[in-house]
């Protein structure tokens, strides 16, 4: 089950094999010296959109939006019931704003998947690549 708050909120999900990948590709690479990496993925959708094609695509649950009145409530009593709630506060405000990527137009210093020579995966991308391998059961 996975209750969506704020389901209109933009993301851009991001592969952590990719943001991996990435983070070795910096260390090793003059590109990225003093310069900030945002990593946000190739595609943009709203919250309720990401999480639907997680559970397409990688564990099953049923996913439907839910009242940011109710999510702040349960978020503040969740804590008080449960010893270890994955719902809490914090949860619910990491999709409070759109998690997009910054422009380089805005940020000289701001480092990009292209700039670092690499092209992150889609959702479906990362799904099909985990299934080849045998880590992903349909």
């Amino acid at each position: 089950m996975y209750p969506c708050c704020f389901a209109d909120t933009n993301v851009q999900p991001t592969w952590v094999r990719d943001a991996a990948r990435l983070a070795v590709r910096s260390c090793f690479s003059s590109r990225a010296v003093r310069r900030k990496i945002d990593l946000g993925g190739p595609q943009t959708m709203t919250h309720l959109q990401w999480a639907t094609n997680m559970s397409a695509l990688f564990q099953s649950r049923l996913v439907f939006p839910l009242a940011t009145s109710i999510g702040r409530f349960f978020s503040r009593v969740a804590p008080w019931v449960c010893p270890n709630p994955w719902f809490d506060d914090n949860y619910l405000l990491t999709f409070e704003l759109d998690q997009l990527n910054r422009r380089s137009a805005l940020f000289d210093r701001l480092a990009s998947w292209e700039l670092m020579g690499y092209r992150p995966h889609t959702m479906q991308e990362a799904s099909l690549t985990l299934l080849d391998e045998g880590r992903l059961l349909h």
